[in-house]
């Protein structure tokens, strides 16, 4: 049996718009990598040995089902108690007292404003 031209239609459309969802997914997880690279270039670095601040930028991406939302976070495994420290400034102190306080190290900003105008120049030239 012939299918009717609405259900052609709607088979057309959603094929459509599920490639285009794989293409928004690839996007958003192209310039999530993108950001994690760029904040391991920036990041501050220690002096000390052992696992470093700056390498620690992972991405993690999911997605539902249907793609009704799609989410891809950048986060450092290492030392994720270190973001708050050097985007902020506070007070350093030592055994003996306050001593001053810290200068703050915006690179999460720039990284983050990077992120997002990568995101939507790409969406914009992909869609």
């Amino acid at each position: 049996m012939a299918k009717s031209v609405q259900e052609q239609i709607n088979a057309i459309v959603s094929e459509y718009i599920e490639t285009e969802r794989e293409k928004i997914h690839e996007i958003a997880q192209e310039c999530a990598e993108e950001t994690a690279k760029l904040l391991k270039k920036t990041s501050p670095r220690s002096k000390n040995r052992g696992k470093h601040y700056a390498s620690g930028w992972k991405v993690n991406s999911s997605s539902s089902a249907g793609y009704r939302y799609i989410s891809s976070i950048v986060y450092n495994a290492t030392k994720p108690q270190l973001t708050h420290l050097l985007t902020r400034p506070h007070d350093i102190v030592n055994q003996y007292g306050r001593y001053g306080r810290s200068t703050p190290d915006p690179h999460l900003e720039d990284a983050e404003q990077f992120g997002m105008e990568l995101y939507l120049k790409r969406l914009e030239r992909e869609l």
